[in-house]
């Protein structure tokens, strides 16, 4: 009898577990940022990290994002990208940088080493909002004061 009854037990446990398994859906796969992007917000920053438009180009591995200031291509999948940078003082800055699809945001962090000038990790997002609309959000280390992060948030449309 003991051995039916753990055998009902054990049938109901596997019964249970495949029900849950076939209730799991596959993730989306990201979406393509690819394009040219124009700032739309009018509040805000003056002088927004990725500046008035901003340019991606993605494939299956990488992401570039190309602003006035810099372009940058990223490993996608969460595998490290590393760059060595100038500051206007000559001192160079090593940025580590991972970049991953959260469903629908592109987040990627950056942990920076400026050598005596100290170590930190800033980050950004790329949500899109809706097709043509993405809110960029950046949270960057304030170096001129204790554990304070400067949090930005802009909007961008597609320009056609």
């Amino acid at each position: 009898m003991r051995a039916h009854v753990g055998a009902v037990a054990i049938a109901g446990l596997v019964a249970i577990s495949h029900a849950a398994v076939a209730q799991v859906r596959p993730l989306p796969p990201p979406p393509d940022l690819s394009g040219t992007w124009v700032r739309t917000s009018t509040d805000g920053p003056a002088y927004p990290p990725f500046g008035a438009r901003f340019t991606v180009k993605q494939d299956a591995s990488t992401i570039t994002i190309s602003t006035d200031r810099e372009v940058v291509t990223y490993q996608l999948g969460d595998s490290e990208t590393v760059r060595t940078t100038q500051t206007v003082r000559g001192e160079s800055w090593k940025r580590t940088s991972r970049a991953r699809f959260v469903t629908a945001a592109l987040v990627v962090t950056t942990r920076i080493d400026a050598g005596t000038t100290g170590h930190w990790e800033d980050l950004f997002v790329v949500s899109l909002d809706r097709p043509g609309e993405v809110t960029v959000v950046t949270c960057n280390t304030v170096k001129s004061m204790e554990r304070g992060m400067a949090t930005r948030v802009v909007k961008y449309t597609k320009a056609q």
